[in-house]
């Protein structure tokens, strides 16, 4: 079977118009229904992983498949690699443009891969899921769910991962009942903000204010990261304690370490096992007036 699109050199009649429109107007990326293109192990086949049915979009095109697709992966000789499955989209060739499932192959990161394509109008790929491969097992030791939904003014997705091709100033995406919001920050920097957790206790002159948040942030060459408070204390930041993320980051920890402060924000360095350029999930929890 083969994908069938809309969106790509031809006309759209008003049936198809009707289709298209709500989907790709309301993001960039979606998936249109719970089980769709759901990536999932293929028990007794080596390095294969299957691909379901269903609809997506992106940059202005939708695809549909009737039956599942397979993929197989490149074989690993030692240690792990996260590869990415995703939907490539190909505007290049002869009208109709296909897409097509593809994969991407990574590293032991676990990130999506810097080789994903990334060029509407050219190639463009879709993340739909990360698979670990482990030397020595040729099933997937873990599948990471990067597929996100989005329609009528909301957008949601399954794992913080998602959040790294999502990153468009604007986005609102629920994960797991939390909401996080692509936001400007410090010298207008942008990054992801858990909404609704944000503390804010004391107020008014020379009052204590404590402040507590989670965000975002990436990393410089030199592991130093930066924080920009919504609001500024009043006066002065007088202490604070940070901490990172698990449930978004993994298991590994890093020391974080408080390196400069002011009314506005504050920076650090990460220690450990970090990367330069890497991007974190920090909470900061400061006391000031």
């Amino acid at each position: 079977m083969a994908f069938t699109s809309i969106g790509y050199d031809g006309t759209v009649n008003e049936r198809q118009w009707a289709e298209l429109v709500p989907s790709v107007g309301s993001s960039t990326y979606g998936i249109k229904d719970a089980d769709d293109l759901k990536v999932a192990a293929v028990p007794g086949q080596p390095l294969m992983v299957s691909v379901a049915s269903g609809t997506a979009w992106g940059h202005g095109v939708m695809d549909t498949e009737t039956a599942n697709t397979t993929i197989i992966c490149d074989p690993i000789t030692s240690g792990t690699r996260w590869d990415l499955i995703a939907l490539r989209r190909d505007w290049q060739p002869l009208a109709g443009g296909p897409t097509a499932v593809a994969k991407v192959t990574g590293t032991s990161e676990k990130v999506i891969p810097g080789a994903r394509r990334v060029q509407p109008g050219v190639t463009d790929d879709q993340p739909l899921a990360l698979v670990q491969w482990t030397a020595g097992q040729t099933q997937p030791t873990a599948i990471v769910d990067l597929r996100c939904w989005a329609g009528n003014g909301g957008m949601v997705a399954n794992d913080p991962l998602a959040l790294t091709y999502l990153n468009k100033l604007g986005a609102s995406v629920t994960i797991a009942g939390t909401e996080w919001n692509y936001v400007v920050g410090a010298n207008d920097a942008p990054g992801w903000v858990k909404s609704g957790v944000r503390i804010e206790i004391g107020q008014g002159v020379n009052q204590p204010i404590f402040k507590s948040l989670e965000v975002q942030v990436k990393l410089t060459d030199f592991l130093v990261g930066y924080i920009s408070f919504p609001t500024p204390f009043p006066n002065a930041l007088v202490s604070t304690d940070l901490m990172r993320n698990h449930s978004a980051d993994g298991p590994t920890y890093w020391n974080l370490v408080a390196a400069g402060t002011g009314r506005g924000g504050l920076q650090f360095v990460a220690g450990g096992a970090v990367s330069p350029g890497q991007t974190i999930y920090v909470t900061y929890q400061c006391w000031g007036y």
